[in-house]
C-alpha cells in the first residue's frame, strides 16, 4: 500500500492510502472489509490484482519514465467508476514496455506505438459491471463496450483494441453462474470480427479453484487484412490466437 502511494502521489501527500479519498483508498479499505467477513476468495483477488499494479508501475518507473507521469496525472483526477479504465491503461503501457515496444502515452487513441511500428495505434476498453448482472446480460455488457469503441474515429485496421473483462468474470462468480472462457471468446470474436479494428486483445485475471491459483488469461485474434505494422506489434508480444499467460499465487478458498 505504501508503495503504491509513493508511486501514484507527489510526496507532499504521501499519507496513508486508507485516509484519502480516491479510488485506491476505497479499494483497500475494502480490502479489508472483505477480511473481516471472512470473504477470502474476494479479498485474495482484489489484493493480488493491487500487487500487479503494483508491479506494472514499478515497471514503468524503470524503463518508461514518461509514461508514468502522464498516468499519474490521469490518476489525479480519476473517479473510481473512471479507475478500471486507467488501471487498464497502466497494465497496457506496462506490457508494451516489457516487450520493448516503443510507445507513447496519448488520448483518443489511447497508444501511439513508435518504431518499428509507426502508425499503429492502442485502445482501451475495461469493462465494469454491477454484481445484479448475469449471463447474457454480462455477455451483452462485454460486447457493447467493444461496439462503442468501434463507433469512435479512431477505430481502424490500424489500431489494436484492448479488452480488461476482469470484472464481468469476476461478477459471474460472485452471482454463482461463472461463464466460461470459450463464451467469452465466441463473444468477444464475433463482435471484433464486425469492427473496423486490426487486432483485439482481450485479457482478464481469472482463478483456478482446484489449484489454487490466479491466472492471467487472454484472447487475441488479428483481422486478415491488419497492416503490417499491427501484425509486427503482435509478434513482439508473442500473440497469435487464443492464449493464457500465468500469474501463481497461493490463496484460501
Amino acid at each position: 500500500m505504501h508503495r503504491l502511494n509513493e508511486l501514484l502521489l507527489p510526496s507532499s501527500h504521501h499519507n496513508s492510502p486508507e485516509n484519502r479519498r480516491d479510488p485506491l483508498a476505497r479499494i483497500f479499505r475494502a480490502v479489508r472489509q472483505y477480511h473481516h467477513e471472512g470473504l477470502s476468495f474476494v479479498r485474495d483477488w482484489e489484493a493480488f490484482r493491487l500487487g500487479l499494479l503494483a508491479f506494472d508501475l514499478e515497471a514503468l518507473v524503470k524503463n518508461h519514465p514518461d509514461a508514468l507521469r502522464q498516468l499519474r496525472r490521469d490518476y489525479r483526477r480519476t473517479t473510481f467508476n473512471e479507475y478500471f479504465g486507467w488501471r487498464h491503461e497502466v497494465r497496457a503501457a506496462a506490457m508494451f514496455t516489457q516487450h520493448g515496444i516503443s510507445f507513447q502515452k496519448t488520448e483518443a487513441p489511447d497508444f501511439e506505438i513508435h518504431t518499428p511500428f509507426d502508425g499503429s495505434t492502442a485502445e482501451c476498453a475495461a469493462v465494469n459491471v454491477a454484481h445484479s448482472l448475469e449471463g447474457k446480460d454480462l455477455i451483452y455488457k462485454l460486447t457493447s463496450a467493444l461496439v462503442r469503441k468501434a463507433s469512435k474515429p479512431y477505430a481502424s485496421k490500424s489500431a489494436i483494441l484492448l479488452v480488461d473483462y476482469t470484472n464481468v468474470l469476476f461478477t459471474s462468480v460472485l452471482n454463482r453462474r461463472p461463464l466460461s472462457q470459450d463464451e467469452i471468446n465466441d463473444a468477444v470474436a464475433s463482435t471484433f470480427r464486425q469492427s473496423p479494428f486490426g487486432a483485439v486483445l482481450a485479457t482478464a485475471l481469472v482463478a483456478d479453484v482446484k489449484a489454487r491459483r490466479f491466472l492471467m488469461g487472454g484472447f487475441s485474434e488479428i483481422s486478415h487484412d491488419a497492416p503490417d505494422s499491427v501484425r509486427g506489434v503482435f509478434e513482439k508480444l508473442e500473440l497469435s490466437g487464443p492464449r493464457d499467460v500465468t500469474y501463481t499465487v497461493p490463496f484460501t478458498i
